[in-house]
């Protein structure tokens, strides 16, 4: 990930982003209801904040106790005292032909009052910037299918969709499905089109 290529707007815009803290937790759980909702799945959130917590600072749930995920949050204006518009909640992976780790970016979202000012690109650009920084190999996420708005934004960013690969996933309970849900629910994943530029 070349973080030059990729054009960064950090630190050029009215957005203060920055690392999350536990303070934050609860809006963060807001956020990811809001995200759910918007998808027309709000029934499929479980998480508690004392499960944020734990993927985010570690606790009784992760392995050894360590954080298991990462999240940076952007205000809405220049200062830490303005209120949050958007996160980017993401965890590492790996790749084994290239003996490295990458990053899985699992939500990003910019509030529906805030979108159009740029938080979302530059919440992503933090990221590429963190990648860049610690020469992970690789940034993936997955795109809700059927939102056009949300791949240009993406291939703008200079991300390349890969057609020759499907999504599968079990779970451990099964999942709850909304009044939306179809066949193809299991396809559902996020950042979602919930970010306008």
């Amino acid at each position: 990930i070349n973080a030059e290529y990729m054009g960064l707007t950090v630190g050029r815009m009215s957005g203060l982003v920055r690392w999350a803290a536990r303070a934050d937790v609860a809006e963060i759980l807001a956020m990811i209801q809001e995200l759910a909702e918007y998808e027309r799945a709000p029934e499929q959130v479980v998480a508690t904040p004392a499960m944020i917590e734990d993927l985010l600072f570690g606790g009784s749930t992760t392995p050894s106790g360590q954080p298991q995920a990462y999240c940076f949050v952007v205000h809405a204006g220049a200062s830490a005292n303005d209120p949050l518009a958007g996160f980017a909640f993401w965890c590492l992976n790996v790749s084994t032909w290239r003996g490295t780790h990458g990053t899985y970016l699992e939500d990003l979202y910019v509030r529906p009052q805030n979108r159009g000012k740029g938080y979302g690109k530059q919440l992503l650009d933090r990221l590429v910037l963190e990648c860049d920084t610690k020469h992970y190999e690789r940034l993936q996420w997955s795109v809700l299918t059927g939102t056009p708005p949300a791949s240009e934004f993406y291939r703008q960013r200079g991300a390349k969709r890969l057609d020759e690969w499907r999504l599968f996933r079990m779970e451990r309970h099964p999942p709850v499905l909304g009044p939306a849900s179809s066949a193809t629910s299991a396809s559902e994943s996020t950042p979602s089109e919930a970010l306008r530029q």
